[in-house]
C-alpha cells in the first residue's frame, strides 16, 4: 500500500531539537516504557526509530519503500506494511506521512491493526492553516515547494479538526495534542541554536504555538490509542487545548 505513495527517504532531515516532530515522538514514545515492539512507518533513513530504540530498548521494524538492502543497523526492514501481522506492536510511529498519501483514512487503518489492544500511535502532520499559508491565501497564492507544508509531494492536506476527525473516524481515544513549530534550527549553525538566548525564543515560540496551534503549529502532533487492552502505566498529560 506504500508503493507509489511519495518520497520519505531522500534528503529529508533529522530533527532532534526540542519543538520538533521528531523530538516530540523520542519523549512521548519513551515515556511509555522499555522493551516496546515499535513500527515505524515511512521511516526514511531509520534516524527516528533507532534514537527511539537506543532509549528503551525493545524491537525496532521500519517499513520504506525506498529501502534498499542492506541496512546493517539492527533494525528489520520492510518495503510493505502487509507483509506485517496484525496486532504485533505497542506503537506505531507515522511521521510527516499521511499528507503523502491519496486515502489516508484506508491507510491509516492498516496500521492500527497492527497494533495490539491498547498500543499507541504517535502521528505528525503539516499544518495547512498555519499562518504562513493563510496569508499566502490572502495574497491569492499557493505555492508548491520543494520542502514545508506546501511540499509538491503532499497530496492531502490537514487542519487540527480534520486530523482530529481522521483518528476518531478510525476509533482511536486521542491521548494527547501539541504542536511543533517553525524547525529554524535546520537554517542555523549548533552555536546559535544551542546557546541559551535560542532556547528561550524557542520556548517561548513553543508556547505560543501550544496556545494557538491552528494558526501557530507548524505541524499537528497528536498520540492516540487503540481501544482494548491495557496501556503502558505512565502518567498521562493533559491534552493541549489552544484555540484554532
Amino acid at each position: 500500500m506504500l508503493e507509489g505513495t511519495g518520497r520519505f527517504v531522500s534528503d529529508y532531515p533529522f530533527k532532534p531539537f526540542p519543538g520538533s516532530s521528531h523530538h516530540w515522538a523520542l519523549e512521548r514514545g519513551a515515556a511509555l516504557g522499555r522493551g516496546l515492539r515499535v513500527l515505524d512507518v515511512g521511516a526514511g533513513r531509520g534516524e527516528v526509530l533507532r534514537a527511539l530504540l537506543e532509549r528503551t530498548g525493545g524491537q525496532g521494524v521500519a517499513v520504506e519503500p525506498a529501502w534498499t538492502p542492506p541496512v546493517p543497523d539492527g533494525l528489520r526492514w520492510l518495503r510493505r506494511l502487509e507483509d506485517l501481522d496484525e496486532g504485533d506492536f505497542d506503537l506505531a510511529l507515522v511521521l510527516d506521512v499521511l499528507e503523502h498519501v491519496s486515502e489516508p483514512r484506508a491507510f491509516l487503518a492498516d496500521i492500527v491493526a497492527r497494533l495490539r489492544p491498547g498500543g499507541t500511535l504517535l502521528v505528525s502532520v503539516p499544518n495547512v492553516a498555519h499562518w504562513s499559508v493563510r496569508l499566502s491565501l490572502l495574497a491569492g497564492r499557493f505555492d508548491y515547494a520543494e520542502r514545508g507544508i506546501l511540499d509538491r509531494t503532499h497530496q492531502r492536506f490537514f487542519t487540527r479538526d480534520s486530523l482530529r476527525a481522521l483518528l476518531l473516524a478510525e476509533g482511536l481515544e486521542i491521548a494527547r495534542s501539541d504542536a511543533a513549530v517553525v524547525p529554524l534550527e535546520l537554517l542555523l549553525p549548533p552555536a546559535v541554536h544551542r546557546s541559551r538566548a535560542w532556547g528561550a525564543s524557542r520556548a517561548v515560540r513553543r508556547k505560543a504555538a501550544r496556545l494557538w496551534p491552528g494558526l501557530l503549529a507548524y505541524q499537528l502532533l497528536a498520540e492516540a490509542r487503540r481501544p482494548g487492552g491495557a496501556a503502558r502505566d505512565v502518567p498521562r498529560p493533559q491534552a493541549v487545548l489552544g484555540g484554532r
